[in-house]
C-alpha cells in the first residue's frame, strides 16, 4: 500500500499517515517508522472525502502500445521462469494506472491574488490552495 505521506509528532514520536488501496479497498493507516520494523498505530476504512481524493489522484490509465506487445512477443522466453524477474504479459498491465505512486516536490512560496479569484476559490469549498495548484496543472499540462 502505497499513498500520500503525512508527517504528525504526537508523544515524540515520528508518525506518517498514508491513505493506499488494498483489495479494492481504500484504507488510511497511521504508522511509525522505525529501524527494522514499521509499527501500525491504527487501520480504518476512508471516509468519503478521503476515497475521493485518493480516487482523483490516480485518473490516468495506461495504454499499451502495438511497440510494446510486440516487444513481449519477441522476449528472451528463457527468462519467464525467473522467479527473480518474472516477464508479465501485457494484459497484466491493462489495469494500471500512470502516476498512481508519483508524488510531486512542493515548495511553500508566497502568492498575491485579487481578492475577487481569492474569493471565487474559496466559493467551490475546502481545498482552495490545492485548487490553485490543480489549475495550474492543467494549464502546464495543456502548453507542454
Amino acid at each position: 500500500m502505497v499513498g500520500e505521506n503525512y508527517f504528525m509528532e504526537e508523544a515524540g514520536e515520528q508518525r506518517f499517515q498514508i491513505i493506499g488501496m488494498t483489495r479494492n479497498l481504500v484504507l488510511l493507516l497511521v504508522v511509525e517508522p522505525g529501524a527494522d520494523v514499521i509499527r501500525i498505530i491504527s487501520a480504518r476504512k476512508t471516509v468519503d472525502y478521503e476515497e475521493s481524493i485518493h480516487n482523483d489522484q490516480f485518473r490516468l490509465k495506461l495504454t499499451i502500445s502495438e511497440a510494446t506487445k510486440q516487444a513481449y512477443r519477441k522476449r528472451d522466453r528463457a527468462l519467464d521462469k525467473d522467479a527473480e524477474a518474472p516477464q508479465l504479459p501485457p494484459s497484466y498491465w491493462a489495469g494500471a494506472f500512470i502516476g498512481k505512486y508519483y508524488r510531486p516536490l512542493k515548495t511553500q512560496i508566497s502568492l498575491r491574488l485579487d481578492n475577487e479569484v481569492l474569493d471565487w476559490l474559496k466559493s467551490k469549498g475546502e481545498g482552495h490552495l490545492s485548487r490553485i495548484n490543480e489549475i495550474l496543472r492543467e494549464r502546464m499540462a495543456r502548453e507542454r
